[in-house]
């Protein structure tokens, strides 16, 4: 390792200028819908990517690759058909939900759904939260179990 000592400066720098940009971003937060949505000001491809960036995160790096791995080629429908459901899903429902969230003054989808049905909205978002922290759990216990195998495999050399 003779570039170690390179490697702790890039790494210290990165950090450094990251916890310097946090600082200074978040300054301008003063509310949640400023931290989750940027107070309605973002535009609204940056939305879509950041959205899509969030949906298609560990699975289209990872299991998709692995899927065809194990399947052959006729697994590449399977991202066919996701790119279809995305740019359906943006074209035809979007535009409407934001129009709507905006209506309703609220910055998540179940905080959508609640307000919408003004009756249940108490447990509308106790089952929704619950939901996610079902959901969550088993995410995180996958990608857990996925690096814990992966650092006992002594046959996998991992380059960096």
């Amino acid at each position: 390792m003779e570039n170690s000592a390179l490697v702790l400066s890039v790494i210290v720098t990165y950090l450094v200028l990251l916890i310097s940009w946090g600082l200074y971003q978040g300054r301008k937060v003063k509310t949640g819908s400023d931290y989750s949505i940027a107070g309605r000001n973002l535009p609204g491809w940056a939305a879509a990517l950041s959205e899509r960036a969030t949906g298609e995160s560990s699975w289209a790096l990872l299991g998709l690759p692995g899927a065809a791995y194990a399947t052959g080629l006729l697994e590449t429908w399977t991202a066919v058909g996701c790119v279809a459901g995305i740019v359906t899903a943006w074209g035809a429902i979007a535009w409407r939900l934001r129009d709507e969230a905006a209506t309703y003054q609220v910055n998540t989808f179940s905080e959508y759904i609640a307000r919408r049905h003004g009756d249940m909205e108490k447990w509308i978002r106790v089952a929704g939260s619950f939901t996610i922290v079902f959901f969550f759990f088993f995410y995180a216990l996958s990608c857990s179990s996925i690096s814990f195998r992966s650092s006992i495999t002594p046959q996998m050399d991992f380059i960096f």
